[in-house]
């Protein structure tokens, strides 16, 4: 046991160690699953840009531009500081599924270091920062993330260290040379060596995703509670804290009275009270023991807030947490979805791992006859329990699908279609899934798409089949909003339902 301790000394061997378990676990298998969703928009974007220069997608059916009317020219352009990245990949490497989400990946073994080290400035120990960077490097929700072809891994690990600048200009002492920073801090309490880094970080955060504007609430929530201890202690006085809530009032009301448009705009994106209590489910669902993790969330957000030295940064951790998921389940007018709440998670294994940390002392303190080895012994036993390792032996999880997955197996499905398929076929189906008809020049009808607006109407589908005689539709269970319900009971009628073992699971095809 007593190695278990000692090895904390070695810290750089441990960081490596566990920089290593991320990396394997965020790159292997990565091309094992289908592109799902969005990351067709983004593997189309990337990939155009990388054969034209310009952002518009790519046709891989016909391999070339999409020429269509409706190729979702705002989402190519979308974050695309990440997807620049992507396309920089098929300079040297094929585009598979894996060169694609490389990307990701890669940023997510940055998110691991970067979740050691921001442990480590908040409560001044690398056991425990090795303690998160290890739960960060395992946890369910980061590794679906970081093996995705989406801008969430970036988005985490930059808004990550955006959070810590904007820590650190608030609280962090200056100790620097520079008489006017050291002015400042004196005079207002901020250390403004950290601005150009935190609204650099921001920009690029924001960029990213807009749900970087989390920030703001987290602030304002920071400057209130901040604001009501300083009123207990010292009394009524003007601080920073008061500054940053009469700043936040009257920017609201600016907003009414000088941008009524952009205020409507974004009092639309709430709706409070609302129900999205699956957030619950998403964010414990790194843990084998839901309670178990809740205990050491509690527990980690109790030490940190008990010791005043570290109050303020416990305080900074548990409202960067809390509060984008109470507003994700209150008030945040979107669906539910693991990525909306993944900037957020890193700072819950934050507390978890303090949480951990915190338990192997008690268990020590009080326990006084056996030493270290308690504190080893409960440690170990704690990181034996708490992550959800069963995951990893499932049959169905990021590195395998099977037909019973909640996303489809479109390799199988499209690789089907490809074997099968006549010259003169034509394919009914969402466009933007062409890669995985790649140099096929089969003729597709687009059913829709979010951002087109259309739809395969009864009128449209029969006048397809006049024109075509012979074809395929492929269609996922997430495309019934692209087909009504009369050209849907028109192919259940008229048309072959394929059964194939490599046509299972989520997804309908039919021929006629």
């Amino acid at each position: 046991m007593m190695t278990i301790v000692n090895f904390f000394r070695d810290w750089k061997k441990v960081l490596v160690a566990v920089v290593l378990v991320g990396a394997f676990l965020r790159f292997f298998a990565l091309g094992a699953t289908s592109f799902v969703a969005d990351e067709f928009l983004d593997i189309n974007a990337s990939y155009g840009y990388f054969k034209t220069g310009e952002w518009q997608a790519w046709d891989f059916d016909f391999e070339r531009p999409d020429t269509a009317e409706n190729a979702n020219i705002a989402r190519d352009e979308r974050a695309f500081a990440y997807k620049w990245q992507v396309a920089q990949l098929f300079r040297i490497l094929p585009p598979t599924e894996a060169t694609a989400r490389s990307v990701s990946a890669l940023w997510g073994v940055v998110t691991v270091l970067l979740v050691f080290y921001m442990t480590v400035s908040f409560t001044k120990r690398k056991e425990i920062g090795l303690i998160a960077a290890f739960l960060y490097a395992v946890s369910i929700s980061a590794l679906v993330m970081d093996r995705r072809l989406r801008m969430y891994a970036m988005f985490v690990s930059v808004f990550l260290t955006f959070s810590w600048m904007t820590y650190r200009v608030l609280e962090e002492r200056y100790q620097g040379k520079i008489r006017w920073l050291r002015a400042m801090q004196k005079r207002f309490g901020l250390n403004l060596a950290y601005v150009i880094p935190a609204i650099v970080l921001g920009l690029l955060s924001l960029h990213l995703h807009l749900l970087t504007a989390n920030i703001v609430f987290i602030v304002l929530f920071y400057a209130i509670v901040q604001a009501i201890l300083s009123v207990r202690t010292s009394g009524w006085q003007f601080n920073k804290y008061l500054c940053i809530i009469i700043g936040f009032a009257a920017g609201v009301i600016g907003l009414q009275l000088f941008a009524s448009e952009a205020y409507a705009l974004l009092a639309s994106s709430f709706s409070f009270p609302d129900n999205h209590y699956g957030y619950f489910e998403i964010v414990l669902k790194d843990y084998s023991q839901p309670l178990l993790a809740m205990i050491f969330l509690a527990a980690g957000v109790g030490y940190m807030i008990r010791q005043e030295k570290f109050t303020k940064e416990g305080l900074w951790l548990a409202l960067s947490f809390l509060t984008p998921l109470f507003m994700a389940v209150f008030m945040w007018r979107r669906n539910v979805g693991e990525q909306y709440i993944s900037f957020a998670q890193p700072f819950k294994i934050m507390l978890v791992a303090i949480g951990v940390y915190a338990v192997a002392r008690f268990f020590e303190k009080h326990m006084p006859g056996f030493g270290k080895k308690t504190f080893a012994a409960a440690l170990v036993l704690s990181l034996f329990l708490l992550p959800n390792y069963g995951y990893f032996f499932q049959s169905d999880n990021t590195y395998a699908q099977t037909s019973q997955s909640d996303n489809p197996q479109y390799k199988k499905v499209f690789g089907y279609f490809m074997k099968n398929r006549s010259v003169e076929d034509i394919l009914i189906t969402r466009d933007l899934r062409s890669y995985y008809v790649s140099g096929a020049h089969a003729h597709i009808e687009n059913i829709g798409g979010e951002a087109t607006k259309d739809k395969l109407t009864l009128e449209r589908l029969q006048g397809i089949l006049a024109q075509y005689p012979h074809g395929w539709i492929i269609l996922s269970d997430n495309d019934d909003t692209f087909v009504s319900h009369d050209a849907m009971k028109l192919i259940e009628k008229t048309m072959e339902r394929v059964s194939n073992p490599a046509v299972r699971g989520q997804v309908s095809v039919y021929r006629f």
